[in-house]
């Protein structure tokens, strides 16, 4: 964050400098509203998705439903915030860490507790919650990272659906069973 300027916020978004000042006290508030808010509002989302899922799916179209539709949204709140979120976590480690500790953690926290709350609900191999929800996490930063410095283009919606599939099925094609 040290090393960011409110100059080249404010071009990366595509406005005038002085767009900056009326909104935003400083460039942390403005990277609190740009994003800490929405992770916090996916992890809403999440909590109040989780409580949710019925008593029992067994084809756990409810959980990769939900799952598709998180991932799609890390993957977008990842993607617009890219620019900033590489300045957050790389600029200056002290910086980083407080923002992984006070946002990438607890956002992997719930998400984790929420699927661990729904293992009673379907047929599942055994894993551990946290460390999937590290990695698909881990996964959207990197795709954003790409995106942004990379040139690769990300279809969010399609990504999250192939991520899903990879989650609940690996890259074994159920097909090829018979």
């Amino acid at each position: 964050m040290a090393g960011a300027r409110t100059r080249d916020i404010a071009q990366v978004a595509g406005v005038n400098e002085a767009l900056l000042y009326p909104h935003f006290a400083s460039k942390e508030e403005l990277f609190e509203e740009a994003v800490v808010k929405p992770l916090d509002e996916i992890m809403k989302r999440v909590t109040v998705a989780g409580a949710a899922i019925p008593a029992y799916d067994p084809a756990a179209r409810t959980q990769r439903d939900l799952t598709q539709g998180y991932l799609c949204e890390l993957l977008r709140t990842f993607i617009d915030a890219g620019p900033l979120l590489g300045v957050v976590l790389f600029s200056d480690r002290a910086a980083g860490e407080r923002f992984y500790d006070r946002s990438i953690r607890p956002l992997a926290r719930t998400i984790s507790g929420a699927v661990q709350d729904s293992f009673p609900t379907w047929s599942h191999r055994d894993f551990d919650p946290e460390l999937v929800t590290l990695s698909m996490i881990g996964t959207c930063i990197s795709l954003s990272l790409e995106s942004h410095f990379g040139g690769r283009k990300v279809d969010a919606q399609d990504t999250a659906r192939q991520l899903t599939d990879l989650l609940f099925f690996g890259l074994f094609d159920p097909k090829d069973a018979s």
